[in-house]
């Protein structure tokens, strides 16, 4: 099960603001900041707990990335 987290260890919720980038080690750079709104796809099953970062009508996976709160 992919369950997005907060770097405090708090479970991310649907609809919370929030921010992320690449985690140390990935295979990613690190890179900047991205900002959205914590949400589901919407084709997927509505008992999945999957949550991704919503920007500009765009998913981002949040699982294995740095996923903190965010003011705006």
């Amino acid at each position: 099960m992919r369950i997005a987290r907060y770097t405090d260890g708090t479970l991310v919720r649907e609809g919370d603001r929030i921010r992320y980038h690449q985690a140390p080690g990935g295979m990613l750079p690190h890179g900047d900041w991205r900002y959205g709104i914590a949400a589901r796809q919407r084709a997927a099953d509505p008992t999945d707990p999957e949550l991704y970062l919503l920007e500009d009508g765009r998913l981002y996976n949040l699982v294995g990335h740095v996923v903190e709160r965010a003011d705006r």
